[in-house]
C-alpha cells in the first residue's frame, strides 16, 4: 500500500470510492465534500490523502483546519471524511491513513464526529484529551508521538 497526498487528478477516483463505501443517502454529499476539499484553499492547508494498491485509490481521508473558540493557541484539524473501498476494509487502511495524516499535521489536535469508525482511531496513537473539550458532537484528540 502506498499513501500519498491527493491531487485534483484523483477527484474522479475519490468520488467513486465514496460512492462505493457510503450508504445511498450519504454517498453523494460525502463524495462531493471529499472532492471539493481537494481545491479548497485555507490559511492552514487541508491534508487530503489517498491510499493506493495496484495503482488504484482504495482509501481517502481529509483533515481540515478548524478554530476552537477561546483556544487560539491550539492548532486543530477535523478528520472527515474517511472512506475505504468495501473490498479493502478491515485491512488497517483507514487506520494507516489516519496515522499518516496525524503525522503530517505535526501534533495538532484532531476533531472527529461520532460517525468515524472507532476501530480506525483506536489502532492509531490517538489518546483522549484529559479535559472535556467536546463541542457539537466533536471529539478532540491529541496525537501522542
Amino acid at each position: 500500500m502506498n499513501i500519498r497526498i491527493a491531487t485534483a487528478h484523483d477527484g474522479d477516483e475519490i468520488r467513486r470510492l465514496y460512492w462505493s463505501a457510503f450508504p445511498e443517502a450519504e454517498k453523494e454529499i460525502t463524495a462531493t465534500l471529499a472532492v471539493e476539499l481537494l481545491a479548497e484553499k485555507s490559511a492552514l492547508p487541508i491534508i487530503s490523502l489517498v491510499a493506493e494498491m495496484e495503482d488504484a485509490v482504495v482509501g481517502h481521508v481529509a483533515f481540515s483546519p478548524i478554530k476552537i473558540d477561546n483556544q487560539a493557541n491550539i492548532q486543530a484539524y477535523i478528520l472527515a471524511p474517511l472512506a475505504v473501498r468495501p473490498v479493502y476494509q478491515n485491512q488497517r487502511i483507514g487506520s494507516a491513513l489516519v496515522e499518516y495524516g496525524m503525522q503530517r499535521a505535526g501534533g495538532a489536535y484532531m476533531a472527529t464526529n461520532h460517525r468515524i469508525k472507532r476501530s480506525s482511531l483506536e489502532k492509531t496513537n490517538l489518546v483522549r484529551y484529559p479535559i472535556d473539550i467536546t463541542k457539537n458532537e466533536l471529539i478532540f484528540l491529541p496525537y501522542k508521538h
